[in-house]
């Protein structure tokens, strides 16, 4: 797991080149990954987004569109942060 933004581009992850306010900002790796990456603005790996097209239960939570992590239908998602992302962008 690449613990930096400049790694992870190395690495073929891709930067959604947005930041969200309280989450960080995505990379996501080609189709078919079930995770999105989160770094802050420092670059720093903040946490990890785990999404499924598939209902799954709690903690899970159904979300709408996150673009920003490469989603674009309603999904269910499940954040998991390793650093307090409230200063992320």
């Amino acid at each position: 797991m690449p613990l930096t933004a400049t790694v992870a581009v190395t690495a073929g992850w891709n930067d959604s080149g947005q930041c969200l306010a309280g989450l960080g900002r995505y990379f996501t790796k080609g189709e078919g990954e079930p995770y999105a990456l989160m770094y802050n603005k420092a670059d720093d790996l903040i946490g990890v987004y785990h999404f499924s097209s598939n209902e799954l239960p709690p903690p899970f939570v159904k979300k709408a569109v996150l673009a920003e992590a490469g989603i674009s239908t309603d999904h269910w998602g499940l954040f998991v942060y390793f650093m307090d992302p409230t200063d992320a962008c």
